[in-house]
């Protein structure tokens, strides 16, 4: 076979130029696989995180049932006047007041703020995040909760050493909304409170959720100090993304378990068991996925 020196040159400037295109092709290859690839494995961590909360969840549900049927045996042959004896009792430790501090009342039913930075959280791992959150309000006596995105902003930096936008530094704004209507509009156009006690449970959910450990107090003061990074930013359509997430699974859940109605203004066992659960979901994405979050009145 002849070598490239014996041709002629516009056929031997055509191989070069051919052969350039072709290794340009397979390292463009080589990279679109390599990214299939690693997507493909985030998405597999996820799945598997995803199922081994749900499975953590439903050996924590068993447990409290487990609890319910042996207390249900231990009382099936005692007399009429024990049992209400022991209702009574019940009711009184489920129904352990709380105090809702004067600005959280002084607040009425505007929603929550909630300052996020999602850092190396997927969509998936935010969205459960809200619904959680949202579950915490159904366990206190609410229907659950909107979330809507509001904002997005990147950290100020010097010219020198800009960086591009990322995940891993936006910080997301979210107004947190109830989902059932807290006041109504009487003939005059005046909004009143709702007949029920739904605005009370509302203050207990804001109040019980502000006194949480799940806060970085440092996230307002440096959402105040950045920029606006724009409503294309990936950051921003990925949280968009997780509220829509969290609002279907949010749908699913108080259609298969219904709350609200039953609830009281205190706190039950369940929504403690719900609210330590929060706290370490939090504190999970945190130390793993580097999120930071932060909730306050408006």
């Amino acid at each position: 076979m002849a070598s490239c020196e014996s041709l002629p040159e516009p056929h031997r400037l055509q191989l070069l130029e051919l052969a350039r295109n072709l290794d340009d092709c397979g390292r463009r290859t080589e990279r679109f696989l390599t990214q299939q690839l690693q997507q493909l494995q985030q998405a597999i961590d996820e799945f598997e995180a995803e199922q081994s909360a749900w499975r953590r969840q439903q050996a924590r549900e068993a447990e409290v049932l487990k609890a319910l049927w042996d207390e249900l045996s231990g009382v099936s042959g005692q007399t009429p006047a024990a049992l209400r004896r022991l209702s009574e009792n019940r009711t009184e430790i489920r129904r352990q007041p709380v105090h809702v501090p004067d600005e959280v009342v002084a607040a009425g039913g505007s929603p929550l703020s909630l300052l996020l930075i999602p850092a190396k959280c997927s969509s998936l791992q935010i969205g459960l995040l809200l619904f959680e959150v949202s579950k915490y309000n159904r366990e206190l006596g609410g229907a659950g909760l909107r979330f809507e995105v509001t904002d997005c902003r990147e950290p100020r930096q010097h010219l020198i050493g800009r960086r591009q936008p990322s995940n891993e530094t936006a910080i997301i704004a979210l107004d947190v909304f109830s989902r059932q209507p807290l006041y109504v509009a009487d003939d005059r156009g005046c909004m009143n409170a709702i007949g029920d006690d739904s605005l009370d449970r509302w203050f207990v959910f804001k109040a019980q959720l502000l006194q949480s450990a799940i806060m970085s107090p440092d996230l307002p003061l440096v959402f105040k100090r950045s920029r606006s990074a724009g409503r294309d930013h990936t950051a921003r359509e990925m949280v968009l993304d997780a509220t829509r997430r969290a609002d279907m699974a949010e749908s699913d859940d108080s259609n298969r378990t219904p709350r609200g109605a039953c609830r009281s203004t205190g706190t039950s066992e369940a929504a403690r068991q719900q609210l330590s659960r929060l706290e370490q979901c939090v504190a999970t994405l945190a130390n793993g996925r580097g999120m930071k979050l932060h909730i306050s009145l408006t």
